[in-house]
């Protein structure tokens, strides 16, 4: 049990286990990123928090020592409100005991979201075999001219395993920005092929 993790007010919204080490995500207006040692499961420890805008509502460990984060990024309005501006995607360093965010993908649009942060199902990873790189696909909604039109796709990055976040193709079904019932809902790769 670890008690007072996160500030007065905030939710977890993220939590990845990976051998002795947890990572956590709290929010109400900064993301904080903790990282946990549970190597002594009666009394698991903070290792190291980092804080940014925005929220990593889904982890994903691509090695030992890379994460990514999908998520939402936030503003605070004027009125102390927490308004999300759009989708964002980020990549971790945890080798240290402070996670060390090396690059963030931002997609903009207020309201847009992607079914990764609540459904880990439709993250997509395959690592090509001796490849320095793992792909990644994340499928994004993005509201257009004040919420009147919508588009989405599947964004597919390379993550370089020395530390790169690298945009490689945006995929989607539909010339027309205002199909709602036409979604990306999950993806796979086989060998060159994304379908």
């Amino acid at each position: 049990k670890l008690e007072n993790l996160g500030k007065p007010g905030e939710r977890i919204y993220a939590v990845r286990f990976t051998q002795d080490t947890a990572y956590v995500v709290t929010f109400v207006n900064t993301d904080p990123l903790y990282k946990l040692d549970l190597s002594n499961p009666e009394e698991p420890v903070i290792l190291g928090e980092h804080y940014e805008d925005g929220v990593s509502d889904y982890l994903h460990v691509i090695k030992d020592n890379l994460m990514i984060g999908v998520g939402r990024q936030a503003e605070t309005s004027v009125q102390a409100w927490t308004n999300f501006v759009g989708v964002k995607v980020a990549l971790y360093d945890t080798t240290g005991d402070v996670p060390v965010n090396l690059e963030t993908y931002l997609v903009e649009g207020e309201y847009s979201y992607s079914r990764v942060t609540y459904d880990h199902k439709s993250f997509m990873y395959f690592t090509p075999e001796d490849a320095d790189f793992t792909y990644i696909a994340i499928p994004v909604s993005v509201y257009h001219d004040n919420y009147y039109r919508y588009s989405q796709k599947l964004y597919v990055f390379k993550v370089f395993h020395s530390g790169d976040l690298e945009l490689v193709a945006e995929l989607q079904h539909m010339d027309s920005i205002d199909q709602y019932f036409d979604s990306i809902e999950k993806s796979v790769m086989i060998e060159n092929y994304i379908y």
